[in-house]
């Protein structure tokens, strides 16, 4: 039960390990492909040492050193700007946050159902759409019930017209 988190804890951790270890530069030559006996077999119509020189790869050049490596005056100007910048970005933080509580605490300090008149104001729009179409559905019920009723009073009246006209047959016997 308890070991699930455990494992993600582990796989996090090696992953971590995995990003940290260095890259291997370019300059580095890789070992040469050796080929089985099958994969030679395979390739009968090329020699092994035609295949082997196809799949063997080349050394890069080593890099140009046309790149200067910045100085140390360089370095400390970048990491005074990051310090600097740093500065700024918590200086604006800590405002933000002041400017948050200050809010927080003025709306706690005013009473309940102050806000009401103002948020009417601002929401007078949406409030008329909310009538009106409150409005609608209220004309469609009736709208509803009317047709409802006219329908059983067209069948009630379906049922004297043939009524009628049977008793009308009776007398007219």
């Amino acid at each position: 039960m308890f070991r699930t988190p455990s494992i993600s804890v582990l796989k996090q951790a090696s992953a971590i390990a995995c990003r940290s270890q260095p890259i291997p530069s370019p300059t580095t030559t890789r070992p040469p492909v050796r080929l089985s006996r099958r994969v030679l077999a395979a390739n009968s119509t090329t020699s092994p040492r035609i295949l082997a020189a196809s799949l063997s790869t080349t050394p890069p050049s080593p890099p140009s050193n046309s790149s200067v490596a910045p100085s140390s005056t360089e370095v400390v100007d970048k990491g005074q700007e990051a310090i600097e910048k740093a500065e700024r970005l918590h200086a604006e933080l800590n405002e933000m946050i002041a400017a948050q509580r200050a809010k927080q605490i003025e709306e706690l300090q005013r009473p309940f159902g102050s806000g009401f008149l103002s948020f009417l104001k601002a929401s007078k729009p949406e409030i008329v759409n909310m009538f009106f179409a409150f409005v609608c559905v209220l004309l469609a019920y009736q709208i509803h019930g009317l047709r409802a009723g006219i329908r059983k009073l067209l069948a009630a009246q379906e049922e004297k017209d043939g009524e009628i006209d049977r008793l009308r047959g009776l007398l007219a016997l």
